[in-house]
Parts: structure tokens; C-alpha cells; sequence
């Protein structure tokens, strides 16, 4: 066990060096010069040439990297630019915060998962188990960022009862958790619920009731303990992708971690500090990852949404004409949803965004899908260094939490519905790469491949007759739930401003301008958030029930969780 953990910890180095080097390059490509944030747009060019000397910034960048390499190895992570503190000092303020939020939210959504999977199991068919798959379907379907929102709303405006912002004491952690843990809860429970079903039909189970055994003993004996296996080891995997999340939830309650403090690193192009944070927290997530009749009802929410962004706009509103004198005005016969703070129709708006986020999802998953798929199949087939570097690469890529990664690519590529779209998508590249890798290593020693190979017919032959069609069912499910992840992430960022402009009728982007007059007018945020939910939930629901039609012999009601 020792040798094991020591060759895999062996194995971080090279990750970690080539994520250093990714971001480092990325972050010298986004536009704009920290010389001239820090002296001011108004400064000479002396001034800031002088700045940039100070800053190693003239130097060129192999040069820049091979200096901050040197200095990484000695335990300097840099100075912040922003504000002259050491980058390590700020990770330790910074990042006991996050820690405290993601594991707080972690510990009680697995607790209250495991209780509440287990009596779905024990239960099942019957109104908790119902209940549960309700709960977890809106629990996976809710967007963090629109959650919270809705709680500051309830509990800190209307009710009184808790704080809005701030870390000072434990009632300030109960929104932000509160916010965040939904969603991983509804992951445990049902996979508590579906491993739990599965251990309690197998063979040493029958055998301990024939035996006599208690209702309590064998469920606590002999089936939780099996069944408690596979939520571990997706807790590690859940922590790292709630930190997408936490990027969003720690902006809305102010709390000051690392996820806060990253995005403004990067939009004040706080190179040491964007380094830092990312280096910390992929070596954190590395870490973790060692230890550790549906389908009609989406397809149905699909048709309708599809029908919408197909017909909707031509039935509605101008979605971007401005009348001011109705500016933030309630349901009425002229305005059905009310209008924004421009006296821009909502429900026009609404119908717009229904297009434009189907576009990114859509256009998001099969861009990863055909650059990922496609380099997953040929690795996966070739095998040797190729297949070395691909799943190297594929590994590095994966511990960034999929909003980081399309984080740092719109802040090379800047703003834009194009950007958004790539940036999504090449969050998707390494998920349908693994999925594919694996699931051709498996189809290239079945008979009728080995039998080709035999025969003599092509590399290019073998894949396109013989490998491609094995792929289809697990590609096809995992690309319909890659949808809603894609619809998710692109909302996000344009809820944090670096997504699509805000005069864009896209529904993040209507939150994020929403939540400045929530207060008064609640409906700015709660239409948009409930689009979203109805969307991904749709999604969620036809991917779970394609899954069934394609392999009936998987327990129900088990999502997809990549």
C-alpha cells in the first residue's frame, strides 16, 4: 500500500508542472497588461515600463516561467500584484475559508445522502423512495448561484434571521452551505439508494436472512458496508466539481476564500496570485482523488423548450427594446412577466435566452464531443506513448473543476456568445476523451475487432466498423447529461460577468443583472433561475431514461455523474 501511494503521489509532479505551465501561458495571452492596472491608465509609458521591469514582465516568457518554476521549487509562490502580500500568505487566508465551506457542505450532504438513500432503498416503490427521486432531480437541476439567491431573499431579507456577507461567526456559513450542498446531496442519496438496492438483491444477503438474521443486522452488518464503497470514492470526485460552485457562491455571500479571490486575480490580471490559487487547489483535488418512466417526462420538457426557442421569439416581444417609462413593472396584459430595469419585456427575454442557451449546450457538447471522442478512440486504439501523453494530458485537465477551465479560456479569448461556447466546450474535450479511451480499450480486444486486425483491414477500417459502433450507447447517454452540465457552466459564467455581455438575453446573464434590484423586485430572479432548473431537469430526466432504453439492466434511477 505504501509503494502504491508513494508511485502515485510520484505521479502528481508531472501533473502539477504541466497545469503550471498551462496556466502560466494562458494567463500571458489574456488581454491586458497588469503594468498598466497597477500605474493606471493615465500613466506614462515610462511609468510603465519601469513597472514591467520590476515585474519581470520585459523578460521573455520561457524566461518569466523558468524564474517562477525556480521560485515554486523553493516554496515562493511570488508576490501578489494587487496587494504586495506574498501569494502564500494570501493562500493562507484564503484558502482555510473555501476548505471550511466545501467540506461543511461535503460532510453533511454525504451524512443526509447515506440517511436518506438508505430509506429510499429499504422503502422502495413507495412515497419516500418517490420523494427522493423528486428531491434529486431538482437537487442536480438547481443552479448553486440561483439557489443562493433565492435564500438571501428568504432568510436574510424577509425573514431577518440570518447574515447576507461576511465569515465572522457560524451563522454566516449556514446560506453559503446551505446553497452549495444540494446538489452533491441529491448525488449521494441516489447513488447511496441505487448501490444499496443492488447489495440488498445479492446472493450473501438471501443467505444471511435465510439464517435468521435481524432486519437491522443485515442491513447494517453485512449491506451498508458494501454499499457505502462506491459514495466514498466519488466524495473526493464530488468535492472537486463543487468548487464551481463555490466560485459563484462565495461572489453572492461575500465569503472570503479562495474561489472570491480568484476571480478578481483574474480580472485584475493578478498573474502570481491566478498561479497560486490554481496550483493549490489542483494539488488539493489531486489529493482527494487519491483517497477516494423518466425519460418520456424529459423528453417531453426537451420537446417543449425546443419548440420554444424555435417559435418563441417570433411570438413575443422585441427581447432588447428599451422603454424606460415601464421600467421594472409587474405581470400585465401588455407584459405578461413584467419587464427588467430597462423596461425590456421579461418573458421576451426569457424566450430568447431558451434559444441561445440550447446553442451553447448544444454546440458546447458536440465540440467536445467530436475533438475529445475522436482522440479518445484513436489513444485508446494505439495504445503506447500516444496513449501515455493522451491520458497524461486528459488527467492534468480533469483536476481543474470544469468552470476553471472555461474561466481561464474567456479570459484569453474574452467575452462573447463564440467564446462562451468554446470555453464550454473545451471543458467537455477530457470527459468524452476518458469515456471514449476506456470504452475503446475494452472494444479492441472483443473477437470481431481481433479477427479484422487479422484479416489485415485498416487502422481507419477498424475504427469506423468495428470500434465506433460498441461506443454509441455510452457516448450518446453521456453527451445528452453533457448538455445540462454545458447549459450550467455557461450560465455561470455570465452570472460572474465574464460570460455573454449583459445586454444579451441569455439567463445567467439575466440573474447576475437581477440580483441588483432583488429586493424590490424578486421576479428578476426567480423566472430566469426557474428556466434553468426546468431546462437541466428536462435534460437530466431524458439522459436517465435514454440510459434504460439503452441498457435496461442498470439499476433505475441512477444518474450519470461526470
Amino acid at each position: 500500500m505504501l509503494t502504491y501511494l508513494l508511485r502515485r503521489l510520484a505521479r502528481l509532479a508531472p501533473t502539477l508542472l504541466l497545469i503550471s505551465a498551462v496556466v502560466f501561458i494562458l494567463l500571458r495571452l489574456v488581454p491586458g497588461d497588469p503594468a498598466t492596472v497597477l500605474a493606471g491608465q493615465d500613466a506614462s509609458p515610462e511609468i510603465v515600463a519601469g513597472i514591467r521591469a520590476r515585474l519581470g514582465l520585459d523578460q521573455p516568457v520561457l524566461v518569466q516561467y523558468a524564474v517562477y518554476l525556480k521560485n515554486v521549487l523553493r516554496g515562493d509562490l511570488g508576490q501578489s500584484i494587487r496587494s504586495k502580500q506574498p501569494v502564500l500568505e494570501e493562500l493562507a487566508g484564503r484558502l482555510p475559508a473555501t476548505l471550511l465551506l466545501g467540506f461543511t457542505s461535503i460532510a453533511l450532504a454525504f451524512v443526509l445522502g447515506l440517511a436518506l438513500g438508505m430509506t429510499a432503498a429499504v422503502r422502495a416503490g413507495r412515497w419516500p423512495d418517490v420523494a427522493l427521486l423528486v428531491f434529486a432531480l431538482l437537487g442536480v437541476s438547481a443552479p448553486s448561484f440561483w439557489l443562493g439567491l433565492l435564500l438571501v431573499l428568504l432568510f436574510a431579507v424577509q425573514l431577518g434571521l440570518l447574515p447576507v456577507a461576511g465569515s465572522d461567526s457560524w451563522a454566516h456559513l449556514v446560506l453559503p452551505v446551505a446553497t452549495l450542498m444540494p446538489n452533491s446531496l441529491a448525488v449521494f442519496a441516489r447513488l447511496s439508494r441505487s448501490t444499496l438496492l443492488e447489495v440488498l438483491g445479492e446472493d450473501f444477503i438471501r443467505t444471511a436472512v435465510a439464517k435468521g438474521a435481524r432486519r437491522t443486522q443485515v442491513l447494517w452488518r453485512h449491506a451498508m458496508r458494501n454499499a457505502l464503497i462506491p459514495p466514498v470514492t466519488v466524495a473526493g470526485l464530488e468535492f472537486g466539481r463543487l468548487f464551481g460552485g463555490v466560485i459563484a457562491v462565495e461572489t453572492i455571500f461575500a465569503w472570503p476564500g479562495a474561489g472570491k479571490a480568484l476571480v478578481d486575480a483574474i480580472a485584475t490580471r493578478d498573474y502570481p496570485m491566478v498561479q497560486g490559487i490554481v496550483l493549490a487547489l489542483a494539488l488539493l483535488f489531486a489529493l482527494l482523488n487519491l483517497a477516494v418512466a423518466t425519460g418520456r417526462v424529459g423528453l417531453g420538457i426537451l420537446a417543449v423548450l425546443a419548440l420554444v426557442a424555435a417559435i418563441g421569439p417570433s411570438l413575443t416581444l422585441d427581447p432588447y427594446a428599451q422603454d424606460l417609462a415601464r421600467a421594472l413593472e409587474g405581470p400585465s396584459r401588455g407584459h405578461w412577466l413584467g419587464t427588467d430595469q430597462l423596461g425590456r419585456d421579461t418573458l421576451a427575454r426569457l424566450v430568447a435566452g431558451s434559444r441561445l442557451s440550447l446553442l451553447i449546450g448544444v454546440g458546447a457538447t458536440l465540440f467536445g464531443l467530436v475533438l475529445g471522442g475522436s482522440a479518445g478512440v484513436v489513444s485508446g486504439y494505439a495504445g503506447g506513448r500516444l496513449d501515455g501523453a493522451f491520458t497524461r494530458i486528459v488527467d492534468m485537465l480533469l483536476t481543474f473543476p470544469g468552470v476553471l477551465i472555461a474561466l481561464m479560456v474567456v479570459a484569453v479569448a474574452g467575452t462573447g456568445v463564440t467564446n462562451v461556447l468554446l470555453a464550454v466546450g473545451l471543458r467537455a474535450v477530457p470527459v468524452f476523451g476518458r469515456v471514449a479511451r476506456a470504452s475503446t480499450l475494452v472494444a479492441r480486444e472483443r473477437d470481431s475487432v481481433t479477427a479484422a486486425r487479422a484479416l489485415g483491414a485498416s487502422p481507419a477500417r477498424i475504427l469506423v466498423r468495428h470500434i465506433a459502433p460498441t461506443l454509441i450507447n455510452s457516448i450518446v447517454v453521456l453527451a445528452a447529461l453533457q448538455v445540462a452540465t454545458a447549459i450550467l457552466v455557461g450560465a455561470t459564467l455570465s452570472f460572474l460577468g465574464v460570460g455573454v455581455p449583459p445586454e444579451t438575453p441569455e439567463w445567467g446573464a439575466m440573474l447576475n443583472t437581477g440580483r441588483r434590484y432583488m429586493l424590490q423586485h424578486g421576479q428578476l430572479i426567480v423566472y430566469p433561475g426557474v428556466a434553468i432548473m426546468l431546462t437541466i431537469l428536462g435534460i437530466n430526466l431524458f439522459g436517465d431514461g435514454l440510459r434504460l432504453a439503452l441498457d435496461p439492466r442498470r439499476t433505475r434511477g441512477v444518474l450519470l455523474e461526470l
